[in-house]
């Protein structure tokens, strides 16, 4: 039993708050007093970062536990009374909440906890928060976003756009001057005469481009150059000119609207000929689109043009009866927690994830909340604007993994891309930026990997390459950075209890910046024993780049160790002097269920003496 002195309320109590807003909810907290009984072995009475089992949890809250409790109608209220979910799960406590997360994280988003200012009896047990918005289209989400716009403007020097002239799309949506929403209907608008330079962005996933019923085309052109009615408009774009016009701005750009289309089913060769042309020219403006527009809008959670923007978040209250306060209810809420989770449909699509990582403002319709983004930080409705390490080491691998499946035509700004997302990220960490990765989480930036068919080779500086910081004579970029290999990259997901067994060694200045200098064990191995069935070996390969040199002799430098599994870079010695390494892989093996390799001996007891190597 918990030391909390209450007990559930009856279904009908729970399930009758509806509302954001809950009203005769008083509490004496000189009246909450936990009783002298032993802490709940299940949910440790919330004190401390915990695992449990989902089906123990169930069982402890039918045994009277009232966090056990609290944690079951929570987690049910987003997944079901049945076990959807992995039975293993784990809490993890921050400032403005406490999160149940599963130990598949990518199957598995948060539940938040919470209780509000005048929940004052739980306030121990649970941290302070504040509702959102019941819709992510009401005044109060609106007053919000204007708020961030204004801060930004009058106080950011890093957001300022530098383009002088200001820059202009050839064509934008104007939305007309005259109040919405007696004035609904827009046109298109071709930018060469004056008008006020200030436009929106949209970045939207298309979908079924069947279902674009509205595009511009060679046979709309002069249409739509007239008027193009709101109400034909698909969700998603009538729900950008809403956000557009309560941000008081006029013009509006989205890319089917503002760049000729092909209509392979009424188009003549002119016509193709004509659309073909416009989109090579426009498409070769696209990179400044988002860098001067004023706004983007980034449509997080719609999959197509007619999913819409908005969504209202989902609150899942939860009641227990206060004894020492005539039993008046007290109230714990649970919300879905979206601080880590950024794998949104919008993320997903290639040319959008360069669209958000090159504007220099942008508000992110998520699924619960508005999230703002500038150059000088991150902010979300919830105002939980402290991250923790974790969140921010999930997030921009998360990010990382979604860019490094874009194409990027000039290889060498492959980091120069995502220097206006590390400027962002960078006053919520207490790293150094290195060159894609980050000193405060390097042990798990390093393991990046590559799957199915492994690149030739990797990138090389040529005569025409534009070099870096980060390039030496012989690469483009670092070996240890995910930046060096033109392939799709992807990190395992690492949670709670990593063991690092590797350090950074800072020489300040000595050593030119695509140097690392590691501290850590070596074990030495040859290309040819890492090769095998990982399913009857115990261990698997992830090779950087195709290696059929199977004699040579290599290293692996232990890195983590993670719910039994052993992560290790794998690296080749390039210059015995100095002691230069380079790497060449990763190796995942795992111990307990199958044999480790004949050379790895560390868990068994063995205790090597560490050494200190250069990775270029």
């Amino acid at each position: 039993m918990s030391s909390l002195d209450c007990e559930p309320v009856q279904e009908t109590g729970a399930s009758a708050v509806a509302s954001n807003n809950v009203s005769g909810n008083e509490s004496d907290e000189r009246a909450w007093t936990p009783r002298n009984a032993r802490t709940c072995g299940i949910c440790q009475d919330l004190k401390d970062d915990i695992k449990f089992e989902l089906s123990a949890l169930i069982q402890s809250a039918e045994n009277g536990c009232s966090f056990c409790h609290i944690l079951r109608k929570g987690i049910e209220g987003f997944r079901g009374a049945e076990n959807e979910m992995d039975d293993k799960l784990y809490i993890l406590r921050y400032p403005q909440y406490l999160c149940v997360y599963g130990l598949s994280i990518s199957s598995f988003p948060g539940i938040e906890f919470y209780v509000l200012q005048d929940e004052s009896p739980l306030r121990d047990y649970f941290p302070v928060s504040v509702h959102l918005p019941e819709n992510t289209a009401s005044e109060e989400s609106f007053s919000w976003a204007q708020k961030q716009m204004h801060t930004c403007l009058s106080q950011h020097s890093e957001c300022a756009v530098n383009s002088d002239p200001p820059f202009m799309p050839t064509r934008v949506l104007d939305l007309g001057s005259g109040p919405y929403p007696d004035d609904r209907d827009i046109r298109v608008l071709e930018t060469n005469q004056e008008i006020d330079r200030r436009y929106i962005a949209l970045s939207h996933c298309w979908g079924d481009p069947k279902l674009m019923r509205t595009k511009l085309t060679a046979h709309t052109f002069d249409e739509y150059h007239d008027k193009i009615s709101y109400d034909l408009l698909p969700r998603t774009f009538q729900d950008a000119v809403t956000i557009t016009r309560k941000m008081k701005v006029r013009y509006l750009w989205i890319d089917s609207l503002c760049i000729i289309q092909a209509d392979k089913e009424k188009d003549s060769p002119e016509d193709a000929k004509r659309s073909d042309e416009d989109w090579r020219h426009e498409s070769s403006k696209m990179c400044s689109v988002f860098q001067n527009s004023y706004l983007t809008l980034a449509a997080a959670i719609s999959t197509g043009c007619n999913d819409g923007i908005f969504s209202s978040p989902k609150l899942v209250p939860i009641s227990i009866l206060d004894h020492r306060n005539q039993g008046r209810p007290a109230y714990v809420f649970a919300r879905a927690s979206e601080h880590n989770q950024w794998n949104f449909p919008l993320l997903r699509r290639g040319w959008v994830t360069q669209e958000i990582l090159l504007s220099l403002r942008i508000i992110l319709f998520a699924r619960d909340e508005l999230l703002w983004l500038c150059k000088k930080g991150i902010s979300c409705q919830c105002e939980n604007n402290r991250y923790s390490l974790d969140e921010l080491v999930y997030a921009w691998n998360g990010m990382i993994e979604n860019y490094s499946r874009t194409l990027v035509t000039i290889q060498s700004d492959r980091l120069v891309a995502i220097d206006g997302l590390a400027q962002c990220i960078s006053p919520f960490r207490s790293g150094e930026y290195l060159a894609g990765l980050w000193s405060d989480s390097l042990a798990i930036d390093l393991l990046w990997y590559t799957k199915k068919t492994p690149p030739q080779k990797r990138l090389v500086p040529t005569g025409n390459t534009r070099k870096t910081k980060w390039t030496s004579e012989k690469w483009l970029f670092p070996t240890w950075s995910w930046a060096s290999t033109a392939h799709p990259v992807f990190w395992f997901s690492f949670l709670e209890g990593v063991t690092s067994f590797v350090t950074r060694v800072e020489e300040g200045d000595k050593m030119p910046s695509y140097h690392l200098k590691l501290r850590g064990v070596l074990l030495y191995t040859t290309l040819e024993s890492l090769k095998g069935d990982p399913d009857r070996q115990g261990y698997q390969y992830f090779p950087d780049y195709v290696q059929d040199q199977l004699n040579d002799k290599v290293a692996c430098l232990r890195v983590v160790e993670y719910c039994r599994k052993l992560f290790s870079l794998v690296v080749k010695c390039v210059d015995e002097e100095k002691n230069v390494y380079e790497r060449i892989g990763l190796l995942r093996t795992r111990y307990g269920v199958r044999r480790a390799p004949y050379w790895w001996e560390p868990y068994r007891g063995w205790e090597p003496d560490e050494v200190e190597i250069t990775l270029e």
